[in-house]
């Protein structure tokens, strides 16, 4: 058994949900962060004033694998988050994935 790790964009949790459902995984552990890395800080402008966005939202999704589902689900994260729209900057923490033997 593996425990697998995915930091994604807080909107593809629901497709993620439904993927691992499909799969025979029903039970998700999920915890809504914040990153303030200087690489994800950015500024927005709203009413003519310059704000900075230093705490990005993220959200942390874990899941127990039976060894043989961790390849073909790593896969799947790919293709469900990276091949949604073709555009890979939409979900940039996809892939930073962390198995652990349990």
């Amino acid at each position: 058994m593996k425990r697998l790790t995915a930091l994604v964009k807080p909107r593809t949790v629901d497709d993620l949900k439904d993927y691992f459902k499909s799969m025979g995984y029903p039970v998700l552990k999920m915890t809504y962060i914040r990153d303030d890395r200087q690489s994800a800080t950015r500024s927005v402008f709203w009413r003519g004033e310059e704000y900075i966005l230093d705490l990005i939202s993220h959200a942390k999704v874990e899941v127990i694998l039976v060894d043989e589902d961790v390849d073909e689900v790593i896969g799947a994260i790919d293709n469900l988050l990276y091949g949604k729209n073709g555009n890979s900057g939409e979900y940039e923490y996809a892939l930073r994935l962390k198995s652990e033997i349990i």
